[in-house]
C-alpha cells in the first residue's frame, strides 16, 4: 500500500470529499483527515498506484493530490569527527545552576592535565594538522576537540618530525591572522621547543579563556582545516561550557562572563516539540528511569528516582495524538536535545516551561507529509477549547519545528514554489501554508530552524543557501524581488525562522541566511547533555556530553526566549495577535543598554555588506564595455584596494528596465559576481566589465542601487553560498510545473544574493545588510540611585535659583553590562516650577520660577528599563509682590543721517497684587555692564512712558535699552529684556572700474570711488581673482586707494584676471564694485624653421619648428602642420602621420607618392595672431629584399627538435632607379649621418632591417601556413611527433618595411623517425599440467602502436615457429600437457611503422608440473585389540602414475617413518595390541618425478581392549526450520546419551570437533583446550563466540571417553550451515505499562543490511499462543515498546521472540 495525500477543493467538506472519492475508487482505504488544512489521506493498493494520481487530480473535489513521501528531515549538521580529550585529575561539579537564578555556565571545573599529539599529514596536496590521544595511536582530522575543563592544563605535542616549520597557534577566528580581523590568542598559552623535534604548545584554561578556539599554523594558511572541500571548514578546541546561555544574555560579547542569569523561566507556557520524540514522554518510572535529568521540574530535583520528582517531570504526551512510529519516546536524540536547549534545567532557557513531545520523525530523522500534518493538527486540537482533546487551559503555545524540506540539492535543484491562493500544498510548500494557518488564525507561535545549507551531488554539505529557497523558512521573510523573485506569496507570516552563529559571533558556516531568516542564535559546537541520560546519569563526566551543531538547536534557544517573554507579559492563547507580538519582539532591537528587547545588532559579524551607492552612480563611455561605479566617499576605505576581487551589484527592476548609455545594468546585476578591474581613490569609483559595449557616454542609474564587495580574506558568509560554489542553476516549479515533471521549470535568477539577516528588498539606508542576533532580556540587574528619596537637597529653592540634581541611577546587568537609562515622571506636574526632568539622564535641572507664595511639588521618577522607581519632593520659596513683564521691547535699527528716529515699546506688565505700574527707560553704553536713566533731550524723548523714542545719531550705535517697571507695593522693580539699537550707514559707489587690454608686458590701471549719507570717510581695498572664474578673490597688499595699477603682465599669469574694490566705513556694510578684467594681449616669434629632408619607402620622416611669445611663454603655442602637393600653391591640414598638432610632425609610412611633398606649420596661441612657418620639401627612396642564405632539409628522431636557418638583406635606390630621376639632384642634399641605405647610392635616414616569418606545409608543399612566433632567422620546432611532423616542408618569408614584395626561401623537408624499445622482457613461467602459462612484454614508443608476433621453440631455441593468432603484447598458452609443453621457449617479435626495424625479445622458458590431488583422505580407525586396521587414500595425477609411501608415527605425530612395503593406495596394519600410548598415527606421501609431492592428513589408530566405548548414536545441531540454518553463529549441538558397553564404564568426557566443509579445516577441537576431553559439555555444546562465520557449511564429529580412559571412535560427520545474521535469544518480561524490549546491535554478514524485525509475545516459550506480534517492522529494529492497547495478565511471565530480517545491500 502507498499513501496518497489529497487537498480538497474549498467548496467541499472533508467528509463529502472523502465519500465522493471512495464511491469512485472503492479500492482506496481512508486513513485520516486534517481539517484545519483541508487535507485527507488514503492508502492505495499497488495495483492502482500508476493511475490514481491522475484520476484524483481530474476530480472537481480535488485541488491537489500527491504521494505521501519522506520529504522532510531534521538532520543536524555533520561537522566531522570529534576528539574527546583525555584528562588526568579531579573534576568538580558546580551545581548552583540548579537552584540559583545566576549560574556559572562552566558547570565542570578541575585541576586536570591532558596531552594531545599532533602530526602534519598531506591530503590532496594540502598540509593539515592531525591529532591523537597517544603518540602511537591513530592520527585523524577532527572538526572539534571536546572535554577541555576550566582549570585544566593541556599540552599539544609537536615532537613528531612532520611538524617541522609548522608552529601550532590559537585564535578566536578561523585561520587566525589569515582571516580579516583574526589575531593570535596568547593568554595562558606557552610555546616551547622546536616543532618537529621537541616542540610543545601548552594552554591553561582559565575563567576568561574563550569557550571555542580555532587552531592554525603560524607559518602557513589553512592548515587548521578538517575539510578541504568547498567550503573550507576549520577545526576547534571546545571548553566545557554552556556558552550559548552566556551569549544570549549579553548584548555585547565584551561582557561575556561565563554566567547565565534569568528572572523569567517560561512558567505557564507550553512548548510543543515536533521531532523524533522526547526522552521520558511515556513516563517510565522507578530507579534509573529513562527520564532525562535536564527535563525535571527545577523545584523537584532532590531525588530523581523519587515519586514526587518523577510525577513532576515536565515532558508530556498530547492527548489524542498517536505517533506514526508507535511512541513519542526519542530513539535518535534530536528531539530531546531540542527540548533541552529550549527548556533544560541547566543547559536550556525556560526551565519551568512544559514540554509536549510529538514524534513525527523516525530514528533516521526522516518524516513524511502526513507525519508533519498529523502533529500540527494535534497541536491545534490540543489548544482548541471546542475539541475533545483540549488541554483545558489557555497557556500560550509555542511550536518548535527544528526540521525542513530535503530540497533543493545539487542533484534535485528544484524550488517548490508557494503558489498563490489557499492551496495548502501537499508537498514541500505545506510548511508555508499550514504554519501560516497556525500562526495566523490559531494564535499558536511557530519557531522554526532556518536550515543547514545546500548539499552537493555527493549528498555532502557544500555551503549555506539563502532562506528564500527553503519552504517554511521563506514565508517568515519579506517579499522577494518583485521581478524574477521566488518568494512573493504568503510572505512575512507571523512565525520566526532562526539561523545559527558560532561562539565568535560569526555565522555558522552551514546556516542558511538572508531573506526568511528572522534572527540568529548560537548553533555551532553547543554543549548538550547526551540524550540517553537516565535519572542516575552523573553530570560530572565530560563523556556524558555531546557538542551539537545546526539551526535545529539555535531554533529551540529562541523558542525558550519566546516562552520566557510570553510568561513575563502574562500572555495567553487568547492574547490578540500573540504571534505578531512575538515576531516583533524577536525582530526589534533597542539602543545599547536597552535590555527590554529580544534582539541586538551586534551579531552576526561576517556578512557581506550591501552598501548604498550615490544617486546616478553609473558612468559609461561610448564604445567601451567598462562600467564605472561611483560609491559614497564615506565608504572609500571599504571599497578601495580591492582590484581583482568580486563585487555584487544590486539594482531594482528586471532585465532591460535599467539602462545607462545602452548598457543593461539590471541584466548585469543578475549575471553573477563581477570582478573589480580598476579603482580611483580620488573619484571614489571602481570599474567593472559590462556584458556589451556602451552606445553613449553618459551617467545615470537613479536611486536605490547597492554594491557588495566580496573579500576572500574576510571569509564572509554569503561568499561560500553552496549554490554558487557548486555552480548549480536552481529551478523553480509551480504546482503545475511540478506535476509535469522535472523537465518543466523556470530558472531562478540567483543573483544578487541576499545578505545578512532577514533581508528586505524594500529596505533603504546606507546599507541593507541587517545584523540581528537574539537576546534574552530577562537577566538580573543591579541599580544604585544617585539621590536618596524624599525632599531634595537644597529645597526649598528660591526664585531664580539654578538647580541641577541627578535623580537617575547607575544600572548594570549581572555581567556589569550597562543598561539604557530611560525615565518617566509621575505625580505633581513640575512645569510651573521652571524645572524639568531629562528622560534620558534622569537629571532634574532648570532655573526656579516661584509664585509670590511658597509651593511644594511631590513626584515619582521611574526608570523604564529596570522598572525601579523612587519618590521625591521639593518646595519653591514665595517671592512676595512681583511685577511680571508681559510684553518685552524689541531691538531696532536706523540709518545715520536719514532723519528717521527709532522707537522701543510699547512694553507691558502686571503686578501680582494688581497695583499700578510706573516706567523709567534706561540705557547702557558698555554692553549692559552699567545702566543710567534716560532724560528727555536731543537724543531721547518719552523716557517715562511705555514707549521710548531715540535719535538717528551714529554715536548711539550699539547702545542697549531697557525699561524699569515698579509699583508702590512691589518688593523690587522688574526690568524688561535689554535690547540693542543699531545705527548703520550705507555706502554708494560713484565710479565703477572698467576692463583693460594692455599688451604684455605692459601694466593695467583700474579706478573707483564712493560716499555715505552722513559723509563719513570711506576706505578702499582692491581684490583680485586669479583663477579666471571671478568667484574667489583675495586682497591685494597696499592697494587701498581709489586707483590700482598692476605690475608687468604676461598672458598666462594675468589674462582674464578679475579686479574689484571693497568699500567700507564704520557702521556700514561693506560694498563691492563691479569686477573689471585684465585682457592681456601678446605676439608669436618663430625661432627655428622646418628644413628639407630625404626618407625611404616604408619609413617615416620628421619636420620640426620652434617659437616663443612676446611674454616668453612658448608652452602656450599650439601647432597645426599642413601639406602641399602643389609646390606650395595650396595647403591643407595633415590628416595622417603623427604629431600633426605638435612642434614635431612625423609622416605616415612613406611610399613613392610622397616624393616632392612640401610641409609647413601654423603656430597659434591665445591672445596672439596665428603665424605660418617656412615650407620644407620631402624626397623619397625605394627598398628591395633579397635572400642571402637558403635553409637545408633536416632529419630527426621523434621527440627531438629540428632547426632551419636562412639569411636576408635589403638594397635601396632613389625613386626611378637613380639619383638623377629623383626630385632633387644629389648635390641638393647632404647624406644624413648614419643614413644612405648602407651604401653610396641613397641618402635616406631609413635603412630597414629584415623580418622573418617561417611557414609550414603538411600537404607536400601545396599549401603553407605561418608558424606562430617563428620570426627570426632560425626556427627550431617543438618536440616532433611522427604523425604531426614527418614529411612536413618549411620555408621562410623575408620582409622589410618599405619593400613592395617579400622574398621567399626554397621549401625544405623535415623527416621524423619513430623510436621504440622493449622495457620488460618475457619471464620464465612455471605452470601446472592442465592449466595455462602466460608470457608478456612491455614496449615504450615515441608514438604509434607496435604490433606483436609470438614465436615458440621446442628444440631448445635452435628453431622458432610463429604461434598462430598470438599477436598481442601478452600470450597465454592452451591447456598444458607435460609431454608436449615442458621446457618450450617463447619469444616475441615487435614491429613499428616508421621505425628503423623490428625488435626481438629475450625468450621465456616454460616449465610444466604434473599435479597430484587427493579426492579422499584416510580416516581414523578404532579396532579391538588383535584386529587389523586398513587405511585408504584416493588420489589422481594429471599424467603418468602416482608413487605411494605410507608412514607411521608413534610419538603423537611429532615424527613419521616410512613403512616398508606400504606403497599402494591402501595399507593394512599387522594385528594390533593393547594398550598403545600414545595412539599410533598414519599418513601417506604421494609423489611423481615431475610433480610436487603432497602428504595426506595424519589419522589416529585407536586400539581398544575387548572392553570398549561406543560413540554417540546421533549428533544434532539445532536448526531453524524456517531457514534450514542455525539461529546464530553459536548454535547448540546435542548428542544421544552415553551407552555403557561394560560394567563400571561411565561417561567421563566428550571430544567435539568441527570442520569447515569447504576446505576441511578444523575450526574447533576439544583437544586444543582439554587433553582428556570436555567434562562440562557431555551431550550438549554451545559453540563459542568467534568460532564460526556467517553463511558457511560445517561438519561436526563427536567421540566419548569413559572413566577408564577408553575412547570411542569419532561419530560420522553431520553437516550444518550458519545463518546470514545472528538472531537474539528469547527474552522474558513481566507486565508493565508500555514495557520496552531492547536487543543488542545486530551482527550480520558483510554486504547485507538490516531491513526489518519480527517481534512476537507469548505466555509460553513454545510460542504456541501469540498475544501480540509485529512482523516486518522496519522502524523498530532493535527496540520495541509494547503498545498501550495490548493487555498483559498480571503475575505472568511472557516470552519475547525477535527475528532479524536482512537483505543484500
Amino acid at each position: 500500500m502507498k499513501r496518497v495525500v489529497v487537498r480538497v477543493s474549498d467548496n467541499y467538506s472533508l467528509d463529502s470529499a472523502a465519500s465522493a472519492i471512495l464511491k469512485l475508487y472503492g479500492y482506496l482505504t481512508f486513513v485520516k483527515s486534517y481539517r484545519s488544512f483541508g487535507i485527507i489521506s488514503f492508502d492505495c493498493p499497488e495495483t492502482y498506484q500508476n493511475v490514481i494520481l491522475d484520476q484524483l487530480r481530474a476530480l472537481n473535489v480535488v485541488r491537489r493530490a500527491n504521494w505521501d513521501e519522506q520529504k522532510y528531515s531534521c538532520d543536524p549538521v555533520e561537522e566531522g569527527a570529534t576528539l574527546n580529550v583525555g584528562s588526568d585529575g579531579d573534576i568538580s561539579l558546580n551545581s548552583s545552576g540548579e537552584t540559583n537564578v545566576s549560574a556559572n555556565t562552566r558547570n565542570l571545573t578541575g585541576t586536570v592535565t591532558g596531552t594531545i599529539y599532533v602530526k602534519v599529514q598531506n591530503f590532496s596536496g594540502n598540509n593539515l594538522y592531525v591529532f591523537s590521544n597517544s603518540p602511537g595511536g591513530t592520527y585523524s582530522l577532527y572538526s572539534n576537540q571536546a572535554g577541555f575543563i576550566q582549570g585544566g592544563t593541556y599540552t599539544f605535542d609537536q615532537s613528531d618530525s612532520s611538524n617541522t616549520g609548522h608552529p601550532f597557534k590559537f585564535s578566536e577566528i578561523p585561520d587566525g591572522p589569515n582571516t580579516t580581523g583574526g589575531t593570535e590568542y596568547t593568554t595562558g598559552v606557552t610555546s616551547s621547543g622546536t616543532p618537529g623535534t621537541n616542540g610543545t604548545t601548552e594552554i591553561v584554561i582559565g575563567s576568561t579563556t574563550p569557550s571555542i578556539l580555532y587552531f592554525y599554523c603560524g607559518a602557513h594558511p589553512n592548515m587548521g582545516r578538517y575539510s578541504i572541500n568547498s567550503p573550507s571548514r576549520y577545526g576547534t578546541i571546545n571548553v566545557h561550557d554552556y556558552w550559548h546561555l552566556d551569549r544570549i544574555s549579553k548584548q555585547d560579547r565584551q561582557y561575556l562572563n561565563r554566567q547565565f542569569s534569568y528572572n523569567e523561566s517560561g512558567d505557564g507556557v507550553d512548548i510543543y516539540v515536533l521531532d523524533t520524540g522526547v526522552r521520558g514522554a511515556s513516563r517510565p518510572t522507578g530507579n534509573n528511569a529513562a527520564l532525562h535529568p535536564e527535563l525535571y521540574d527545577p523545584d523537584f530535583v532532590s531525588d530523581l528516582n523519587g515519586t514526587s520528582e518523577q510525577q513532576n517531570y515536565r515532558v508530556f504526551e498530547v492527548t489524542g495524538y498517536s505517533s506514526p512510529y508507535g511512541t513519542n519516546e526519542d530513539d535518535n536524540g534530536h528531539g530531546t536535545k531540542c527540548a533541552i536547549m529550549a527548556a533544560g534545567r541547566t543547559a536550556g532557557v525556560s526551565r519551568d516551561a512544559k514540554i509536549y513531545a510529538l514524534k513525527c520523525f523516525n530514528s533516521g530523522l526522516s518524516g513524511s507529509y502526513t507525519d508533519i500534518l498529523g502533529a500540527y493538527q494535534a497541536v491545534i486540537d490540543h489548544n482548541d477549547s471546542g475539541n475533545g482533546n483540549y488541554k483545558g487551559n489557555t497557556r500560550p503555545a509555542i511550536i518548535n519545528s527544528s526540521f525542513g524540506p530535503t530540497i533543493p540539492t545539487q542533484t534535485y535543484p528544484y524550488v517548490e514554489l508557494n503558489d498563490s491562493g489557499a492551496d495548502s500544498g501537499t508537498d514541500e510548500e505545506m510548511l508555508d501554508d499550514i504554519e501560516g494557518t497556525i500562526a495566523g488564525t490559531k494564535n499558536i507561535i511557530v519557531v522554526r530552524s532556518a536550515g543547514n545549507g545546500f548539499k552537493n551531488s555527493s549528498d555532502q554539505f557544500a555551503g549555506p543557501i539563502t532562506g528564500k529557497c527553503i519552504a517554511g523558512t521563506r514565508t517568515a521573510g519579506y517579499d522577494d524581488n518583485a521581478v524574477g523573485g521566488i518568494n512573493n506569496v504568503d510572505t512575512n507570516q507571523n512565525k520566526i525562522s532562526v539561523g545559527a552563529t558560532e561562539y565568535n559571533d560569526r555565522w555558522a558556516d552551514f546556516s542558511n541566511y538572508g531573506n526568511g531568516v528572522t534572527t540568529v542564535a548560537p548553533g555551532a559546537k553547543i554543549l548538550c547533555p547526551k540524550y540517553d541520560w537516565t535519572a542516575n546519569t552523573p553530570y560530572t563526566s565530560v563523556s556524558n556530553y555531546d557538542t551539537i551543531n545546526g539551526t535545529s538547536f539555535s531554533g529551540p534557544l529562541v523558542t525558550g526566549i519566546v516562552a520566557a517573554w510570553a510568561g513575563k507579559n502574562g500572555y495567553t492563547l487568547l492574547t490578540n495577535n500573540i504571534c505578531g507580538l512575538a515576531k516583533s519582539f524577536i525582530r526589534t532591537g533597542g539602543s545599547t543598554g536597552d535590555i527590554t528587547r529580544g534582539a541586538v545588532d551586534t551579531y552576526p559579524v561576517n556578512s557581506i555588506e550591501d552598501k548604498r551607492l550615490i544617486d546616478n552612480p553609473f558612468e559609461t563611455s561610448n564604445g567601451s564595455n567598462f562600467l564605472i561605479i561611483s560609491f559614497d566617499p564615506a565608504d572609500s576605505a571599504h571599497f578601495i584596494g580591492n582590484v581583482g576581487k568580486k563585487i555584487q551589484l544590486r539594482t531594482s527592476g528586471s532585465t532591460g528596465s535599467l539602462t545607462v548609455g545602452g548598457l543593461d545594468i539590471a541584466a548585469l546585476s543578475q549575471s553573477g559576481w563581477l570582478t573589480v578591474q580598476a579603482e580611483s581613490a580620488v573619484n571614489n569609483t571602481i570599474t567593472v566589465t559590462a556584458l556589451s559595449n556602451a552606445t553613449a557616454s553618459t551617467t545615470g542609474g537613479g536611486t536605490g542601487n547597492y554594491l557588495a564587495l566580496i573579500k576572500p580574506e574576510a571569509k564572509t558568509h554569503e561568499s561560500i553560498d553552496g549554490v554558487v560554489g557548486t555552480s548549480t542553476t536552481l529551478r523553480s516549479q509551480t504546482d503545475a510545473q511540478e506535476a509535469a515533471g522535472t523537465g518543466t521549470y523556470t530558472d531562478v535568477i540567483y543573483y544578487p544574493l541576499d545578505t545578512g539577516v532577514d533581508f528586505n528588498y524594500a529596505a533603504s539606508g546606507s546599507t541593507i545588510t541587517t545584523k540581528r542576533g537574539v537576546f534574552f532580556p530577562y537577566v538580573d540587574t543591579s541599580v544604585t540611585w544617585q539621590t536618596s528619596a524624599g525632599a531634595l537637597t537644597g529645597s526649598p529653592f528660591t526664585n531664580g535659583a539654578s538647580v541641577n540634581i541627578d535623580l537617575g541611577l547607575n544600572g548594570v546587568t549581572f555581567a556589569n553590562e550597562p543598561t539604557l537609562e530611560a525615565y518617566t515622571l509621575s505625580g505633581d506636574s513640575i512645569g510651573a516650577s521652571g524645572l524639568a526632568l531629562d528622560s534620558a539622564t534622569g537629571i532634574l535641572s532648570g532655573t526656579v520660577t516661584s509664585d509670590y507664595i511658597d509651593t511644594t511639588f511631590n513626584f515619582t521618577v521611574t526608570e523604564n528599563t529596570t522598572q525601579n522607581a523612587r519618590a521625591y519632593s521639593f518646595t519653591t520659596t514665595g517671592t512676595g509682590v512681583v511685577v511680571t513683564v508681559t510684553q518685552q521691547p524689541s531691538a531696532t535699527s536706523v540709518e545715520a543721517g536719514a532723519n528717521i528716529n527709532a522707537t522701543f515699546g510699547p512694553v507691558a506688565g502686571i503686578s501680582s497684587d494688581g497695583s499700578t505700574i510706573t516706567y523709567q527707560w534706561q540705557y547702557s553704553s558698555n554692553g549692559g555692564v552699567g545702566w543710567s536713566d534716560c532724560a528727555n533731550d536731543s537724543n531721547y524723548s518719552n523716557v517715562t512712558t511705555n514707549t521710548l523714542t531715540v535719535d538717528d545719531n551714529f554715536a548711539l550705535n550699539s547702545y542697549q535699552f531697557r525699561c524699569k517697571m515698579d509699583t508702590n507695593t512691589a518688593v523690587a522693580p522688574s526690568y524688561t529684556n535689554a535690547v540693542t539699537l543699531t545705527v548703520y550707514r550705507t555706502i554708494t559707489i560713484q565710479t565703477q572700474p572698467s576692463d583693460q587690454q594692455p599688451m604684455a608686458p605692459a601694466a593695467a590701471t583700474f579706478i573707483t570711488g564712493g560716499t555715505t549719507l552722513d559723509s563719513a570717510t570711506v576706505s578702499y581695498q582692491w581684490e583680485k581673482s586669479e583663477n579666471g572664474d571671478g568667484v574667489n578673490y583675495s586682497s591685494i597688499g597696499s592697494a587701498t586707494s581709489l586707483t590700482y595699477t598692476t605690475g608687468s603682465t604676461s598672458y598666462d599669469n594675468d589674462y582674464g584676471d578679475y579686479y574689484r574694490c571693497v568699500l567700507s566705513c564704520p557702521g556700514a556694510v561693506n560694498v563691492t564694485t563691479n569686477a573689471a578684467r585684465n585682457l592681456v594681449q601678446r605676439t608669436i616669434n618663430i625661432t627655428s624653421q622646418p628644413t628639407n629632408t630625404t626618407g625611404a619607402v616604408g619609413g617615416t620622416e620628421s619636420f620640426g619648428v620652434a617659437a616663443t611669445t612676446s611674454d616668453n611663454d612658448a608652452g602656450d603655442i599650439t601647432f597645426q602642420w599642413q601639406v602641399s602637393i602643389t609646390s606650395g600653391a595650396s595647403w591643407s591640414n595633415v590628416s595622417e602621420g603623427t604629431g600633426g598638432t605638435s612642434a614635431t610632425y612625423t609622416t605616415p609610412t612613406l611610399t613613392t607618392t610622397y616624393d616632392e611633398y612640401q610641409y609647413r606649420c601654423l603656430l597659434s596661441c591665445a591672445g596672439a595672431t596665428t603665424v605660418p612657418s617656412n615650407a620644407a620639401t620631402l624626397q623619397v627612396e625605394t627598398v628591395t629584399v633579397v635572400v642571402s642564405t637558403q635553409p637545408t632539409p633536416q632529419t630527426v628522431n621523434e621527440t627531438q627538435t629540428a632547426t632551419f636557418t636562412c639569411l636576408g638583406d635589403v638594397t635601396m635606390q632613389p625613386v626611378g632607379g637613380n639619383a638623377a630621376s629623383s626630385s632633387f639632384d644629389v648635390e641638393t642634399f647632404d647624406t644624413p649621418a648614419g643614413g644612405g641605405g648602407g651604401g653610396l647610392e641613397g641618402q635616406s635616414h631609413h635603412e630597414p632591417s629584415v623580418t622573418y616569418q617561417w611557414e609550414r606545409s603538411d600537404d607536400g608543399g601545396s599549401n603553407f601556413s605561418q608558424v606562430a612566433g617563428a620570426t627570426s632567422a632560425s626556427y627550431t620546432t617543438s618536440a616532433t611527433t611522427y604523425a604531426a611532423d614527418n614529411s612536413d616542408q618549411y620555408r621562410c618569408v623575408i620582409s622589410a618595411v618599405g619593400a613592395s614584395v617579400p622574398a621567399t626561401t626554397n621549401a625544405v623537408s623535415l623527416t621524423v623517425l619513430r623510436t621504440y624499445s622493449i622495457t620488460a622482457q618475457p619471464s620464465n613461467q612455471t605452470a601446472n599440467e592442465g592449466g595455462t602459462g602466460s608470457f608478456s612484454i612491455t614496449t615504450s614508443t615515441s608514438s604509434g602502436t607496435p604490433t606483436y608476433q609470438w614465436e615458440r621453440s621446442d628444440d631448445g631455441g635452435a628453431n622458432y615457429s610463429t604461434v598462430a593468432g598470438a599477436t598481442s603484447s601478452s600470450y597465454t598458452t592452451p591447456t598444458l600437457v607435460y609431454a608436449n609443453d615442458n621446457a618450450d621457449r617463447y619469444r616475441c617479435i615487435a614491429s613499428l611503422v616508421g621505425s628503423s626495424g623490428d625488435l626481438t625479445s629475450e625468450f621465456g622458458l616454460l616449465t610444466v608440473l604434473r599435479v597430484i590431488t587427493i579426492q579422499t583422505q584416510p580416516q581414523a580407525q578404532a579396532v579391538i585389540e588383535g584386529s587389523t586396521a586398513t587405511f585408504t587414500i584416493v588420489a589422481q595425477i594429471t599424467s603418468d602414475v602416482i608413487t605411494y609411501q605410507w608412514q607411521k608415527s608413534v610419538d603423537g605425530g611429532s615424527s613419521f617413518t616410512n613403512i616398508n612395503g606400504a606403497s599402494s593406495a591402501s595399507y593394512t596394519t599387522p594385528a594390533t595390541t593393547y594398550p598403545t600410548s600414545p595412539n599410533e598415527q598414519f599418513r601417506c606421501v604421494l609423489s611423481n618425478p615431475a610433480a610436487t609431492s603432497i602428504t595426506s592428513n595424519a589419522v589416529s589408530l585407536t586400539v581398544n581392549e575387548s572392553e570398549f566405548v561406543s560413540g554417540p548414536a546421533s549428533v544434532t545441531p539445532f536448526i531453524d526450520p524456517d531457514t534450514t540454518k542455525t539461529l546464530s553463529r553459536q548454535p547448540v549441538i546435542s548428542t544421544s546419551a552415553f551407552v555403557s558397553e561394560y560394567a563400571g564404564s561411565t561417561h567421563f568426557s566428550t571430544f567435539w570437533r568441527i570442520r569447515r566443509v569447504a576446505d576441511n579445516v578444523t575450526v574447533y577441537d576439544t583437544l586444543n583446550s582439554f587433553a582428556n576431553g570436555d567434562t562440562g559439555n557431555l551431550t550438549s555444546l554451545t559453540v563459542p563466540a568467534a568460532t564460526l562465520d556467517f553463511d558457511t557449511a560445517y561438519s561436526v564429529q563427536v567421540k566419548f571417553r569413559d572413566n577408564a580412559g577408553l575412547e570411542s571412535a569419532y561419530s560420522a560427520a553431520v553437516n550444518f550451515t550458519t545463518p546470514f545474521v545472528d538472531q537474539p535469544d528469547i527474552q522474558t518480561i513481566t507486565p508493565a505499562f508500555n514495557p520496552t524490549i531492547n536487543v543488542n546491535a545486530i551482527a550480520m554478514k558483510a554486504g547485507y543490511q538490516h531491513s526489518s524485525s519480527d517481534w512476537q509475545f507469548s505466555p509460553a516459550v513454545t510460542f504456541a499462543t501469540i498475544v501480540h506480534q509485529s512482523l516486518g517492522n522496519s522502524t523498530n529494529l532493535t527496540s520495541y515498546t509494547l503498545p498501550g492497547a495490548v493487555n498483559l495478565s498480571a503475575n505472568t511471565t511472557y516470552y519475547v521472540r525477535i527475528r532479524f530480517n536482512v537483505n543484500p545491500t
